[in-house]
């Protein structure tokens, strides 16, 4: 459950992620919180001021009260929150849209896309 003053709007693609999307907003703080339908692994991002997401690592999230807020009850349900050091890391996996060189755990876990952030 996510409370706390956040708002949530939900918004998975069926045709491509293998995870549930929740966009979260809290005051003027914008983030998408990727939960895993692989296993259970998240990610968060957060979004600059030029609407350009980012990977947050663990002590970005353990550095913000609003963010641990976000984050407690999923490690009570043992959900794992990944950064760009696992994610981005290659797996040899052949999807539909990601080419098998470009491949990453990101794609193997959350959707067969490039990752927020990431520059092709």
């Amino acid at each position: 459950m996510i409370e706390h003053g956040f708002s949530v709007d939900e918004e998975t693609d069926l045709n491509e992620d293998v995870s549930v999307n929740l966009y979260v907003q809290k005051d003027e703080e914008h983030y998408v919180l990727k939960l895993s339908l692989v296993g259970k692994y998240a990610v968060l991002f957060r979004a600059d001021l030029q609407g350009i997401y980012h990977i947050l690592s663990y002590e970005d999230i353990e550095s913000s009260h609003a963010l641990r807020l976000l984050t407690k009850n999923f490690a009570r349900d043992e959900i794992t929150f990944l950064d760009a050091s696992i994610i981005e890391l290659p797996i040899g996996l052949h999807l539909f849209n990601t080419e098998i060189e470009d491949t990453t755990f990101y794609n193997a876990l959350f959707a067969d896309e490039i990752a927020p952030g990431r520059i092709p």
